[in-house]
């Protein structure tokens, strides 16, 4: 039989998004926190990225299929990320899956991924698992079964629990803010392994941790000149709803910066931007 090829190189922000980021020579620069330290203009293939990130580590093999699945999905986003970049309408399907993949982007990154892994493989999720294996009438054995695979086989946690944590975000997200595409025809979007950016409208208390009911924006770039900024909904008639209101804004280089500084300070590890220059300065303001 012949042996399956798993993909061991796997992008936590795809190729196809990063080349919207790239300089005239479809390079890229990044920033590395824990190295404290700026790379040569670099190809895609070789940024955000780690081995086996989505695999699950069985005994005997690795499974990729969630890679697998990412990439297909992204294949089907490009051709949607153009015509939202190209066109000034764009049609209700455009709109929703637009909406869908900027859900998966945040839902993707390592440290959500890092997030599932660590509560799965935790005594709480065996005891959860466990409680609800018995109420669905699942023999014993077989809810054990599952219960050690999800502690013991690294990455098992967020390929079985991806779908959930992406749902979850979609409808808080469509249910509390409004999707606003800003464009700029000046300054260049960073982007950070966190992918979003919270920009609080009001002193936000730190205790708190159901964010889709804060006062804050949340930005997502869709490219160097381009973001989907997602902001409260301000008709209480729609929170709740799927209901949304869609608009396009052009801003200026002021405030591409602001969120561009704002991302500066947020950033887990890594940012990425093809221009350099607008890196470093950003870094020493934010230091």
């Amino acid at each position: 039989m012949t042996k399956q090829q798993v993909t061991k190189r796997q992008h936590h922000f795809p190729q196809m998004m990063l080349k919207r980021f790239t300089n005239e020579n479809n390079q890229i620069f990044m920033y590395d926190r824990v190295a404290d330290k700026f790379s040569e203009p670099r190809s895609t293939e070789t940024v955000a990225y780690q081995n086996h990130l989505y695999s699950v580590h069985y005994q005997t093999h690795k499974d990729d299929a969630l890679e697998k699945k990412f990439s297909r999905i992204e294949t089907q986003a490009e051709d949607v990320v153009n015509r939202i970049l190209s066109v000034e309408t764009n049609t209700p399907q455009d709109a929703q899956s637009l909406l869908e993949f900027v859900t998966i982007l945040i839902s993707r990154t390592p440290k959500h991924a890092l997030i599932a892994e660590t509560k799965g493989a935790s005594n709480d999720m065996r005891s959860i698992l466990e409680e609800k294996g018995s109420q669905k009438g699942l023999p014993e054995e077989a809810i054990q079964k599952y219960a050690d695979s999800m502690q013991s086989n690294r990455g098992f946690s967020f390929a079985v629990t991806f779908n959930t944590l992406f749902e979850d975000l979609f409808f808080k997200l469509v249910e509390n803010f409004n999707p606003l595409l800003c464009f700029s025809n000046a300054g260049h979007f960073i982007v950070s392994d966190n992918y979003a950016t919270f920009e609080p409208l009001e002193q936000i208390d730190p205790s708190r941790s159901e964010w889709w009911t804060m006062n804050l924006r949340i930005h997502c770039p869709i490219s160097s000149n381009a973001c989907l900024t997602f902001i409260p909904k301000d008709n209480p008639a729609k929170v709740g709803t799927l209901d949304l209101d869609w608009a396009k804004l052009n801003i200026s280089e002021t405030r591409v910066s602001e969120i561009n500084a704002l991302t500066a300070r947020q950033f887990e590890r890594y940012l990425y931007c093809g221009d350099q220059d607008e890196l470093k300065k950003l870094i020493a303001t934010s230091s």
